[in-house]
């Protein structure tokens, strides 16, 4: 498959489902590329059309000459071709994201999607059911003419025709789409996978000598950093891509506008070519072999969709015709200086086609907002990731690297050796999570700010896929400017182990920038540098000082929270849940409430209810009823010796002695003391340290009584006048 024009999953830095797996089933993401590759209306080349109207002819001659009618055979092939499932049951289940539907077909949970073909009417509008009705309809009457079908089976074959014709389209155009086609959506955005992330987070926390980092230093990632990074990712696509990396950059990503159209015109152009190839009598044999039985059928488009997969194999191989059908469509949208032909990079799973610098340039400075956006590792995306945006990076180089095989390193931290091209031309790779290191920054602990690299001149380099750092960056962190990189001086280490990072850092930019005064050959920066080095112990600290209050402001005195939220009720300095409907509430606990007609006796709610003896049904003992007792009253049960009063619901009754007879139950309760919250602020004052303030500004964070800006204002030289 061509990985570099794929379709993908999630949230990876990779390129991981770069192939179908076996077509017999297709899986609901085949699907949902197949239903857009089918539907999709396309106007077929020159050649295409020529190749459809010789099928034709000869199919008209040959059922003519038997006295059938081609157009009534096409006709029912046609319709059953459009009435074929997208998506089969395979085993009694549908794959996933689908549901049993109607016909024995998988309909896709998202309603807005269908479970069949419902083309257009004019058959000339969708190249691919043309061809594949046209194919199917000259296999039928070659079958007829040399007699190996009767007249009479004629009608069943073109329903099973159509039937294997539309699995067959329906497949192997997925097959090409997945070649061809690779928008945004079906990247996602490309952020910092795990073993990223623990590169970062190792890095950050090796550096953090000082737990509070007030100035920001632990915030600096070298470059080495940055290209281990890189490192990753490209040993990853190397790995999924095989034969196809390095990748030329797919066009779709950098105009996804043209996705589907771009997509249908290839599809429609290689099947035609597959078509060309296939062997018509394979063809016939397939479709006479059997004619109705499902089973049956899905054998025979199985070998079916093996042979014409064969045949596309060798119609892709053919390189120059396909690269010829990509540039000659991005050129006639009007992107030929945009594009290039980069013959020499062609194979049957990477196209000769790529971005010309001149598109690669476009390219990224038209993306580069959006990789800050969609595929920073310092900051959570501000939206779902748009439809049209693509990770990769065009890298316009003569160099990739690939997995050192003598000495590999490990997953988290390849080891590289770099490869060379002929000449520079446009690679793609998944790099928008790198720009961030060198054009957003990070922030290394609570209280620091974020130091944003550009700034200080800092920018991505699209070429080599690390930073260009600058010399006044390096010395915004206290450190130097050696190689494109930032490193400490001679000695600094052991210094910062013994005064701590803070200060050494603090005091080394301060004399930089003085010695940057002196050579300045400015009257007025040397004076000031001179002047001051009599107070050299505090002037470290006035620039500190100078952009802390630049990015800081007070938002005034914080105030002790004093009320709950609407479900909690207040018990001394602390909040605790509402009692339950039915209970009230004491002390951290919630005791259960007795009904009225019953008492509270602590640990029950009793019930005293009326109880009286009946008597005996007649007065003469010599007679039988003597001896037997009255009926109770309404409202009144024999229990016990007497007749008693019902207990109220819930009750359970006790005793039936007259004059004491009671019902109860008992008197619930739980505790609070375990669900206790601490006081919330009033509306409009945000928490913070224990104690209610204003909330800030946008674009600043609250420290107690302050407000600081989130990312840190550049850092002024105070010897500059």
């Amino acid at each position: 498959m061509n990985a570099n024009n794929s379709n993908t999953g999630g949230l990876t830095l990779l390129l991981v489902v770069i192939m179908v797996s076996a077509m017999s089933s297709m899986s609901a993401s085949s699907a949902y590329l197949a239903y857009d590759l089918m539907s999709s209306v396309a106007k077929p080349s020159p050649e295409l059309a020529a190749y459809d109207q010789e099928i034709k002819e000869k199919t008209d001659q040959k059922a003519a000459e038997l006295g059938l009618s081609s157009d009534e055979i096409r006709k029912e092939i046609r319709s059953e071709y459009r009435k074929a499932c997208l998506i089969d049951v395979i085993d009694g289940k549908c794959p996933e994201g689908t549901k049993p539907g109607q016909n024995g077909c998988c309909d896709f949970d998202d309603p807005k999607m269908k479970s069949k073909f419902e083309k257009a009417l004019d058959i000339t509008a969708d190249i691919i059911e043309v061809l594949v009705v046209n194919i199917m309809a000259e296999a039928l009457v070659t079958a007829v003419y040399k007699k190996v079908m009767s007249k009479r089976a004629l009608s069943m074959a073109s329903r099973t025709a159509g039937r294997v014709g539309s699995r067959v389209a329906t497949r192997v155009g997925t097959r090409v789409a997945m070649r061809a086609s690779m928008s945004a959506a079906k990247f996602g955005a490309m952020k910092c996978g795990p073993p990223c992330i623990a590169l970062i987070a190792f890095e950050v926390l090796s550096l953090a000598l000082d737990l509070t980092d007030p100035f920001g230093y632990n915030n600096f990632q070298a470059n080495e950093v940055i290209r281990n990074e890189r490192n990753y990712i490209d040993v990853q696509v190397q790995k999924q891509s095989v034969e196809a990396y390095p990748l030329t950059f797919p066009l779709t990503a950098a105009f996804p506008e043209y996705d589907k159209e771009f997509t249908t015109k290839l599809t429609g152009e290689m099947l035609a070519d597959a078509l060309k190839l296939l062997d018509k009598n394979l063809l016939v044999e397939l479709l006479t072999t059997t004619l109705s039985e499902d089973k049956k059928n899905q054998k025979v488009s199985e070998n079916l969709e093996k042979a014409l997969d064969a045949a596309m194999d060798k119609a892709m191989a053919n390189t120059t015709r396909r690269d010829k059908i990509i540039y000659d469509f991005f050129v006639s949208k009007g992107k030929g200086k945009h594009i290039e032909r980069v013959d020499f990079m062609a194979t049957k799973d990477r196209f000769g086609v790529t971005l010309s610098e001149y598109g690669a340039k476009e390219y990224n400075d038209r993306m580069r907002s959006k990789h800050l956006d969609y595929a920073n590792p310092f900051k959570a995306a501000p939206g779902p990731i748009p439809d049209d945006y693509s990770p990769f990076v065009a890298v316009y180089t003569d160099t990739y690297r690939v997995i050192n095989p003598s000495n590999p390193g490990t997953e988290a931290k390849p080891n590289v050796i770099e490869k060379k091209l002929p000449r520079k031309i446009c690679l793609g790779l998944p790099y928008g999570g790198l720009i961030a290191h060198c054009e957003y920054g990070m922030k290394s602990s609570k209280h620091s700010q974020r130091l944003n690299p550009s700034v200080y001149g800092v920018r991505y380099n699209y070429e080599r896929g690390d930073c260009d750092f600058t010399d006044e960056y390096c010395t915004r962190l206290g450190l130097e400017f050696k190689n494109n990189d930032c490193k400490m001086a001679p000695g600094q280490k052991y210094i910062e182990m013994i005064l701590g990072t803070t200060i050494t850092r603090t005091y080394k930019t301060d004399w930089d920038q003085r010695v940057r005064a002196f050579k300045s050959k400015d009257p007025g920066k040397i004076t000031l540098a001179i002047v001051t080095l009599p107070f050299m112990h505090f002037t470290p600290w006035i620039g500190k000082l100078v952009s802390a209050i630049k990015d800081t402001y007070g938002r005034g005195v914080g105030t002790v929270p004093t009320r709950c939220g609407p479900d909690k009720e207040k018990k001394g300095a602390l909040c605790y849940p509402k009692c339950r409907d039915g209970y009230k509430s004491s002390a951290l606990e919630c005791e259960g409430t007795c009904p009225p007609g019953s008492r509270n006796t602590g640990l029950t709610c009793i019930q005293g209810i009326h109880a009286y003896i009946p008597g005996n049904k007649c007065s003469n003992p010599f007679k039988k009823c003597f001896y037997q007792r009255k009926p109770c009253r309404a409202g009144f049960r024999y229990r016990g010796s007497t007749c008693n009063a019902e207990c109220l619901p819930g009750f359970t009754f006790r005793s039936g002695a007259a004059g004491s007879a009671f019902c109860d139950k008992p008197r619930n309760r739980y505790s609070r003391a375990s669900k206790s919250a601490p006081l919330d602020c009033p509306e409009g004052k945000v928490k913070d340290a224990g104690l209610c303030y204003k909330p800030c500004k946008e674009g600043y964070t609250g420290n107690g009584p302050t407000c600081k800006k989130v990312e840190e204002s550049k850092h002024v030289n105070i010897y500059d006048v």
